[in-house]
């Protein structure tokens, strides 16, 4: 798997040298990845304890992803 250099696996993608097992990886790794992040977010940012400008600076940053 091409992880750190995002180049080199774009390059194996437009060249079609990816096989079916390896985009199947990539799809898990992927989606494994978002949901670590998705379920990680309330555990990180609790807007209960936050005050006013902290819910507005959480929005902001949520928007400018």
């Amino acid at each position: 798997m091409y992880i750190w250099n995002i180049n080199k696996l774009v390059m194996a993608l437009q060249a079609g040298t990816i096989t079916g097992k390896q985009k199947k990886r990539y799809r898990i790794t992927f989606w494994v990845l978002v949901a670590l992040t998705v379920f990680s977010l309330p555990g990180v940012y609790n807007p209960s304890s936050m005050n006013g400008y902290d819910v507005i600076d959480l929005i902001f940053f949520l928007l400018s992803m």
